[in-house]
């Protein structure tokens, strides 16, 4: 069975997060949950305006700008603490 759309991308960024948890970079109680967090998390005020029709595409800026967000709060998260 192939996966596509939003199954695969959950799938790939599942698998990178259990490496970052065997790898010992990351603490996460559930890689699954943490995988859709990450995704929603990065995309929630780029793509939903979109999708309805509510906004243009953003600049690439703008992208960078909510991803890094994104990125920033996962790790205060979910990063190792020493």
């Amino acid at each position: 069975m192939t996966m596509n759309g939003t199954a695969a991308g959950i799938a790939k960024t599942l698998a990178y997060l259990e490496a970052q948890v065997a790898a010992g970079r990351l603490e996460l109680p559930d890689c699954e949950v943490a995988a859709a967090q990450l995704i929603e998390s990065s995309h929630a005020t780029l793509f939903k305006p979109l999708l309805f029709n509510a906004a243009s595409p953003p600049a690439l800026e703008r992208i960078e700008y909510v991803v890094a967000i994104a990125v920033k709060a996962f790790m205060a998260a979910y990063g190792k603490k020493n």
